[in-house]
């Protein structure tokens, strides 16, 4: 493992298991920078390198065909011997993420695939709860919209952890269907905003982010001419104030000259 490895080592994210969704996802991106082939070892297991041994005559004339079998260690290339570590590679890096009480629960596993899977099921269930789990999430995507009193970034975000959380259930929408799940959950005050937008001949083509942050901008255009409009009603308040003040300071004065003049 040369240097640039061992830095890349050096920055494994450590699992929690609610958080497991992230760890998998910084997980995929670390080990798969380091080298795709590692990736591979995850999905398909260790690389086993194999031999033919060539069709033979047995002693009553039979032909026995050819067959496939695993080769020694000793039988290894360079190149089958460095596809092989790569299993062992990614082993240690999995370790490198995990708890000493997570790591006893894959600590016999016999290969990284066997790791992955593991923690897999222990993070999110079997096959059958996590299939469970994925019809559970249709239908909040399905249902989603804005709860009330939400901002807008709370709105944005919750539905960018159910589509990510879709995702990682295997199931996934194009972004013009995320789109329109997003402007159709807005409430009303944004409806001028949300109209214009599918109006637009691109609007489909966009993500989701740069749809939140054109109305995170109108939020934010809106917050400041409310600020205006509050900081002229308070001029126009102290200004009345003060005239208020001077007429009445006037009319007292007024009110004493008459009073002395008697």
């Amino acid at each position: 493992m040369d240097k640039q490895d061992r830095d890349y080592i050096g920055k494994i994210p450590q699992l929690q298991v609610e958080r497991y969704f992230f760890w998998k996802t910084r997980m995929i991106s670390l080990i798969g920078s380091l080298a795709p082939r590692m990736l591979q070892t995850l999905e398909t297991g260790p690389f086993q390198p194999v031999k033919t041994i060539a069709a033979v005559t047995g002693e009553d004339g039979k032909i026995i065909p050819a067959i496939i079998v695993p080769k020694l260690r000793s039988e290894f290339s360079p190149e089958e011997e460095a596809e092989v570590n790569l299993d062992r590679k990614v082993q240690y890096i999995l370790f490198q993420g995990l708890s000493d009480e997570l790591l006893q629960t894959v600590i016999n596993c016999e290969s990284a695939k066997e790791i992955w899977e593991t923690l897999q099921v222990l993070c999110e269930g079997t096959e059958e709860v996590r299939e469970n789990n994925k019809g559970m999430l249709i239908q909040q995507y399905e249902y989603f919209m804005a709860l009330p009193r939400e901002t807008l970034t709370e709105t944005y975000n919750r539905l960018k952890q159910l589509v990510n959380n879709l995702r990682l259930h295997n199931k996934h929408y194009e972004n013009k269907e995320i789109n329109i799940k997003f402007l159709q959950a807005m409430p009303k005050q944004y409806d001028v905003k949300t109209h214009a937008m599918r109006h637009s001949p691109d609007w489909k083509n966009q993500t989701l982010d740069t749809l939140y942050g054109s109305l995170r901008t109108l939020d934010l255009e809106n917050a400041q001419r409310d600020k205006m409009q509050r900081q002229h009603m308070d001029r126009s308040v102290a200004l009345l104030t003060r005239e208020q003040w001077l007429e009445e300071q006037n009319s007292s004065q007024a009110t004493n000259l008459t009073t002395a003049h008697k």
